[in-house]
């Protein structure tokens, strides 16, 4: 009898326990390339700053969202990754040339992006450049803010071209 209910106290335990983000959940690999480990076709970190490192979970903005403004207009939308601020795509890229990355709130305003059509197909794996100092050109880490305060401006373009 004792086994019994030591097992149903232990199952108990951990669905209890599993209610909520856990710590282990909130942490994989924040920041580092994605597509290292991964067979889904884009992925990135969102940040709360320019310039944190790997694996820095707890300054990754999780209440935003990728999306990739393609030159026709159209709109592809990332989806939530494993960890805090982790963000993928799946879906197919053989037919996407030019795009300007941007970044959500959780009401789909643009809270920051890239310059218009910066970005082309070989540049999907977002962490491959958005380091903590930055390679090839980027400024460092994808954020939650408008860094450059030239957003407006961008935007202004956007709806003009």
């Amino acid at each position: 009898m004792t086994k019994k209910y030591t097992l149903v106290l232990s199952i108990a335990a951990f669905l209890l326990g599993g209610c909520g983000e856990s710590e282990f959940h909130a942490k994989h690999n924040q920041g580092r390339n994605c597509l290292e480990c991964h067979g889904f076709k884009g992925g990135g970190t969102i940040f709360n700053d320019l310039h944190r490192p790997n694996l820095d979970y707890k300054n990754a903005a999780d209440a935003y969202n990728i999306q990739l403004l393609l030159e026709n207009g159209d709109i592809i939308t990332f989806e939530k990754g494993n960890g805090y601020g982790n963000r993928k795509y799946s879906g197919d890229i053989s037919a996407i040339d030019r795009f300007t990355p941007q970044i959500v709130d959780k009401n789909g305003t643009v809270v920051n992006q890239s310059r218009p059509n910066s970005h082309d197909s070989s540049r999907f794996a977002c962490n491959r450049c958005h380091t903590q100092e930055g390679a090839n050109g980027a400024p460092g880490r994808i954020v939650n803010f408008d860094y450059y305060g030239t957003l407006g401006d961008q935007l202004d373009s956007n709806q003009t071209n």
